[in-house]
């Protein structure tokens, strides 16, 4: 693999993982599931190390 198909698969696979968490906060939402500190804490990881992943997607180009 060369390594603009190794940025790129990281950028899909982060934002698969942000959509999958976000999935899963909705369904817990409308299932009356308690939603704990994990959760929110991995949510916020993903959207904070978001912006570095989109740079690194410019800074390849």
């Amino acid at each position: 693999m060369n390594k603009a198909r190794i940025k790129k698969s990281l950028l899909f696979i982060h934002l698969f993982m942000l959509t999958m968490f976000s999935a899963m906060g909705i369904n817990y939402y409308f299932s009356d599931i308690p939603i704990k500190f994990d959760y929110w804490a991995t949510l916020a990881i993903l959207l904070s190390s978001l912006p570095s992943i989109l740079y690194i997607q410019k800074k390849g180009q």
